[in-house]
């Protein structure tokens, strides 16, 4: 039986350091994966531009969807740095649901019904404020960015405060099944365009 020395253990270490490189960088390439070269190659520039619904696809697909299926919802409006393509990473997520009674989603009752956290977003946090004729919901998510969550009664005529920032930031209509949260949108963004009865 051959004595283990540490001369024996090092050539054992250049061996197998010498097939990983075969394999690795002349043999790999042949078959797709990047060579030697790519290790020495300098990385492009990359522009970052800011993240819009686009980094939030699915985050929008939910919530729209849970829009649709309480009759008591009107729409669905994205505002903040997510809308104007600004967001970055630190970011929020802001989403206005116009509805009813805001009242009735002032508690935690409503969640089993929104499929967004049982994507794998699991809650972390959930912190809830009371205003009159709103309700944030205030969540941080695994795996998604924070997100503010307004429920505001769909006839409010003035932007509340707590959302002046983020539409003026920047506001879309995510869903809109009766054309009223679009025309509340577009007065919020420009009131001296919309007068009292008037289509825009």
């Amino acid at each position: 039986m051959p004595q283990i020395t540490p001369g024996n253990v090092v050539w054992l270490l250049v061996a197998i350091g010498a097939f990983w490189f075969f394999m690795r960088f002349v043999l790999g390439p042949k078959r797709g994966a990047p060579g030697l070269r790519e290790m020495f190659r300098r990385e492009k520039q990359v522009a970052l531009e800011g993240m819009g619904v686009e980094a939030i696809k699915t985050l929008l697909e939910d919530t729209r969807a849970f829009v649709v299926a309480e009759p008591e919802l009107r729409g669905l409006i994205l505002a903040g740095s997510f809308a104007a393509k600004r967001a970055n990473t630190k970011s929020a997520a802001i989403l206005v649901v116009m509805a009813d009674d805001p009242g009735h989603y002032s508690g935690e009752e409503w969640l089993p019904r929104w499929s967004y956290p049982g994507r794998g977003h699991t809650i972390l946090s959930h912190h809830i404020e009371h205003r009159p004729g709103e309700v944030e919901h205030r969540f941080s998510l695994r795996g998604a960015p924070l997100l503010r969550l307004y429920f505001l009664r769909f006839d409010t005529p003035q932007v509340p405060a707590s959302l002046s920032d983020a539409i003026a930031a920047g506001a879309e209509t995510i869903e809109d099944p009766t054309g009223l949260t679009e025309k509340l949108r577009r007065h919020w963004r420009d009131p001296s365009k919309t007068r009292s009865g008037e289509n825009t």
